[in-house]
């Protein structure tokens, strides 16, 4: 387990890199929040966005799907989508980063912000950990509003 204070950016791109998995529910999204994904994306990418308070912008989300990855925008009336969660799996490594850091182009490089990156490892709780927020991804994936919103905030 390890700290990320003023690397946040450089940390993402170095585990992005050789990823064949990248899950993201994430509350905000610019497209500079993304310059740390590679140019090719692995097969498996699911972005779970937040939409709330009008920050997250449709180009970031023309930008992810002309990649190929899977988008999906959560609103749930009354309710802030809020979490910051990122896995990364390349072979049998995973991390998953949690902290404050939105993926906005000051988010992740010029904000005071804090996350922590967790490796799995069978030695200590992290795979309980990483199970669980992998289960929250995909069950917020499932409720994610999709359909005409996707396509209202694109167009």
């Amino acid at each position: 387990m390890s700290l990320l204070v003023n690397n946040f950016e450089e940390r993402l791109k170095q585990l992005a890199l050789p990823a064949v998995e990248i899950k993201v529910a994430i509350a905000f999204l610019t497209a500079g929040g993304l310059s740390w994904l590679p140019e090719e994306l692995p097969q498996d990418v699911d972005f779970i966005v937040g939409i709330d308070l009008g920050i997250t912008t449709p180009d970031a989300l023309k930008l992810l799907q002309s990649k190929g990855a899977g988008v999906h925008v959560f609103q749930e009336k009354g309710k802030l989508f809020h979490p910051k969660a990122i896995y990364i799996r390349s072979g049998d490594d995973e991390t998953l980063i949690v902290g404050s850091n939105n993926l906005t182009g000051s988010g992740i490089s010029s904000n005071h912000e804090m996350s922590i990156e967790i490796t799995r490892d069978d030695n200590n709780e992290s795979i309980f950990v990483t199970t669980q927020v992998l289960d929250w991804v995909q069950l917020a994936k499932y409720r994610a509003v999709l359909d005409c919103l996707m396509e209202s905030l694109i167009n």
